[in-house]
């Protein structure tokens, strides 16, 4: 007679009986996210209707920087502000920044639209390579989640910039 399978057993199987096999069942972790607030800011505006209005707020918050920020503004239906929140802090000469950095605290605050704000301490407003095309990824992504992006403003820093760049103005999206 031939034995047809080897099959390897412990002397405690022998015992016990064999072993049961292990789960196949996936365990997931379960998180839950939720949003401090950190400040109340006072608006210099009510809605946002125009650039120079998301300018207006995003002056206020990162004008007097000496390093690039970014931030959402989250906005409701009729383009109320319903919350800041500041993205990415950079040096000088930038701030690193991905869709999902935008747009998780955005969902969150359970914003519907939202615009988007940096800063170039140089002074120049100007949007540069980067600056346009995190803007379309964003913008795809953005889409992807039936959230409206409305707006990337960026505004002249303290070295002596007063003007700013709407990347909508502009018709870069």
């Amino acid at each position: 007679m031939k034995i047809q399978d080897e099959v390897e057993v412990t002397a405690e199987e022998i015992v016990t009986g064999p072993r049961k096999p292990r789960s196949t069942k996936l365990k997931i972790q379960i998180f839950k996210v939720r949003l401090v607030k950190e400040r109340v800011l006072r608006f210099p505006v009510t809605r946002i209707g125009s650039s120079e209005d998301l300018v207006k707020i995003a002056r206020s918050e990162l004008g007097h920087l000496p390093h690039e920020e970014i931030i959402a503004i989250g906005l409701s239906g009729n383009n109320e502000p319903v919350g800041v929140v500041k993205i990415s802090q950079g040096g000088i000469g930038g701030a690193a920044v991905t869709p999902a950095d935008v747009i998780r605290p955005l969902l969150a605050m359970g914003a519907l639209a939202f615009v988007l704000a940096h800063n170039h301490p140089s002074g120049d407003p100007s949007p540069s390579q980067d600056d346009i095309a995190m803007t379309k990824r964003l913008k795809t992504a953005a889409d992807c989640v039936n959230l409206h992006f409305l707006d990337h403003v960026i505004i002249g820093g303290i070295r002596g910039g007063t003007g700013y760049s709407s990347l909508r103005d502009l018709g870069i999206f």
